[in-house]
């Protein structure tokens, strides 16, 4: 993969991670932050991640890479949840 591939693929994880990160704040009162801001956040990631799928929509072999890299990371958190706790949901 050449620069951009590599540039593309990292900017869509860390905006994956931002939108998953953020939405707990929003209900989160030890944290005193305004919920509509946090909310606002991530509505603002899944806009940016939205955009660059869009941009590289005409390159299908990094959506396919995404895709791939998105279902290994949830089936890595599903599998140690599992082995952790004997449950893949809590």
């Amino acid at each position: 993969m050449d620069l951009t591939s590599i540039s593309t693929l990292g900017s869509a994880g860390f905006l994956l991670i931002f939108a998953a990160v953020i939405p707990p704040c929003v209900h989160a009162p030890h944290t005193n932050s305004r919920g509509w801001i946090s909310a606002a956040g991530a509505v603002a990631c899944l806009a940016a991640l939205g955009a660059l799928v869009w941009q590289t929509r005409d390159r299908t072999l990094k959506l396919w890479v995404l895709a791939a890299l998105v279902a290994l990371a949830v089936m890595i958190e599903g599998g140690y949840r599992l082995l952790a706790n004997g449950d893949p949901i809590a």
